[in-house]
């Protein structure tokens, strides 16, 4: 399943046209797809308690637990964010800093290592400044990185506040389907034989 992840706190918009242009076309490769919206899934944000540490899991009890499980089997990422004040929302951010429970699995226990899963990003923009999409990127390949996700491809769409509509443009509908053609064709389905899936127990917390 190649998971598609809508970042803004709305349901509409930009991204999410591009996100659904982006699955549709993993769809026509073969591809099974889910997307699902942060704003339906709201997270704390990580309180760097290093419970973690432990191997199971997150302390905090929340829908966090929901996303858990499609993070670790997905066999390919697509991200859809715009950008607020340099970064990805709020919401976003405390998906993935909530996240830290894989990064355990991987540098400290070390345990639950998969095989590579491509992964992609969708960026919108109001702004045209030549650093506006950094701090998204950067925050975005932390977490794919913690994931086990190759950052594969991306697309940055910018100046969305003084570029007359309508938006998407067919141009980025298309950038937007061969995004998702490429998450398909890259999807690795090796199974992933996890030594302890934390994820699917919620109530050991």
């Amino acid at each position: 399943m190649i998971l598609g992840i809508h970042g803004h706190p709305k349901e509409s918009g930009t991204g999410f046209a591009l996100l659904e242009e982006a699955l549709s076309s993993a769809r026509d490769k073969g591809a099974e797809t889910k997307l699902v919206r942060v704003a339906d899934y709201p997270a704390a944000g990580c309180v760097a308690c290093d419970a973690c540490a432990a191997g199971t899991g997150c302390r905090i009890h929340d829908p966090m637990w929901d996303v858990y499980p499609l993070l670790a089997r997905c066999e390919g990422l697509i991200v859809s964010t715009p950008v607020f004040f340099g970064g990805p929302p709020s919401e976003l951010k405390a998906w993935i800093d909530r996240c830290n429970p894989f990064w355990k699995d991987r540098k400290t226990l070390p345990r639950n290592e998969r095989p590579r899963r491509p992964g992609a990003l969708i960026v919108t923009a109001g702004s045209s400044r030549v650093t506006t999409f950094l701090g998204v990127v950067e925050s975005m390949r932390a977490f794919f990185c913690t994931l086990d996700v190759d950052f594969s491809a991306q697309l940055l769409v910018s100046g969305l506040d003084h570029k007359p509509g309508p938006h998407p443009t067919p141009e980025h509908r298309e950038q937007a389907r061969g995004l998702g053609s490429k998450v398909a064709e890259l999807r690795n389905g090796a199974p992933f034989a996890a030594e302890l899936s934390w994820w699917d127990h919620p109530a050991d917390k």
